[in-house]
Protein backbone atom coordinates (compact mmCIF):
# COMPACT_ATOMS: atom_id res chain seq x y z
CA UNK A 1 0.00 0.00 0.00
CA UNK A 2 1.11 3.55 -0.69
CA UNK A 3 1.38 6.14 2.11
CA UNK A 4 -1.43 8.25 0.61
CA UNK A 5 -3.88 5.33 0.54
CA UNK A 6 -6.44 4.80 3.29
CA UNK A 7 -5.72 1.99 5.74
CA UNK A 8 -9.08 0.36 4.95
CA UNK A 9 -7.97 -0.20 1.36
CA UNK A 10 -6.35 -3.44 2.52
CA UNK A 11 -9.85 -4.90 2.99
CA UNK A 12 -10.96 -4.31 -0.61
CA UNK A 13 -11.17 -7.11 -3.14
CA UNK A 14 -8.56 -5.56 -5.45
CA UNK A 15 -5.83 -5.10 -2.82
CA UNK A 16 -3.14 -7.76 -2.57
CA UNK A 17 -2.10 -6.78 0.99
CA UNK A 18 -3.50 -9.04 3.69
CA UNK A 19 -4.91 -11.64 1.32
CA UNK A 20 -4.97 -15.16 2.65
CA UNK A 21 -3.64 -18.07 0.63
CA UNK A 22 -7.20 -19.37 0.39
CA UNK A 23 -9.27 -16.39 -0.83
CA UNK A 24 -12.54 -18.07 0.14
CA UNK A 25 -11.59 -18.24 3.82
CA UNK A 26 -11.19 -14.45 4.04
CA UNK A 27 -14.76 -13.77 2.98
CA UNK A 28 -16.33 -16.22 5.43
CA UNK A 29 -16.22 -13.90 8.46
CA UNK A 30 -16.04 -10.35 7.14
CA UNK A 31 -16.19 -10.23 3.37
CA UNK A 32 -14.74 -7.28 1.52
CA UNK A 33 -15.32 -3.56 1.83
CA UNK A 34 -16.64 -1.64 -1.15
CA UNK A 35 -13.76 0.11 -2.94
CA UNK A 36 -15.85 3.21 -3.72
CA UNK A 37 -16.38 3.72 0.01
CA UNK A 38 -12.63 3.76 0.53
CA UNK A 39 -12.18 6.18 -2.37
CA UNK A 40 -14.69 8.56 -0.76
CA UNK A 41 -12.83 8.31 2.55
CA UNK A 42 -9.57 9.15 0.77
CA UNK A 43 -11.12 12.10 -1.09
CA UNK A 44 -12.58 13.60 2.08
CA UNK A 45 -9.47 12.74 4.13
CA UNK A 46 -11.36 10.84 6.81
CA UNK A 47 -8.91 8.74 8.80
CA UNK A 48 -9.60 5.92 11.24
CA UNK A 49 -9.47 8.25 14.26
CA UNK A 50 -12.37 10.22 12.80
CA UNK A 51 -14.31 7.01 12.24
CA UNK A 52 -13.67 5.90 15.83
CA UNK A 53 -14.83 9.32 17.09
CA UNK A 54 -17.76 9.40 14.60
CA UNK A 55 -16.53 12.61 13.00
CA UNK A 56 -17.18 11.96 9.33
CA UNK A 57 -16.57 15.49 7.93
CA UNK A 58 -19.44 15.37 5.46
CA UNK A 59 -18.59 11.99 3.98
CA UNK A 60 -21.89 10.65 5.31
CA UNK A 61 -23.62 12.62 2.54
CA UNK A 62 -21.97 10.53 -0.19
CA UNK A 63 -21.77 7.15 1.58
CA UNK A 64 -24.97 5.25 2.32
CA UNK A 65 -25.72 4.35 5.95
CA UNK A 66 -25.35 0.65 5.23
CA UNK A 67 -21.86 1.31 3.84
CA UNK A 68 -21.01 3.38 6.94
CA UNK A 69 -21.95 0.37 9.07
CA UNK A 70 -19.62 -1.73 6.93
CA UNK A 71 -16.82 0.82 7.33
CA UNK A 72 -17.30 0.86 11.12
CA UNK A 73 -17.17 -2.95 11.19
CA UNK A 74 -13.84 -3.05 9.37
CA UNK A 75 -12.44 -0.17 11.41
CA UNK A 76 -13.14 -2.05 14.62
CA UNK A 77 -10.98 -4.95 13.40
CA UNK A 78 -7.91 -2.68 13.29
CA UNK A 79 -5.73 -2.36 16.39
CA UNK A 80 -6.27 1.00 18.08
CA UNK A 81 -4.00 2.66 20.61
CA UNK A 82 -5.43 5.44 22.76
CA UNK A 83 -2.61 7.25 24.52
CA UNK A 84 -2.84 9.98 27.15
CA UNK A 85 0.30 11.81 28.25
CA UNK A 86 0.55 13.68 31.52
CA UNK A 87 3.53 15.59 32.82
Amino acid sequence: MLPNQHILRQFTRECSVGKLTNPNSKVINYGYINEMSVIYLEEHRVDCDDIFNRNYKGVDRVIAPIQMDEIKKFTQTLPYLDLDVAL
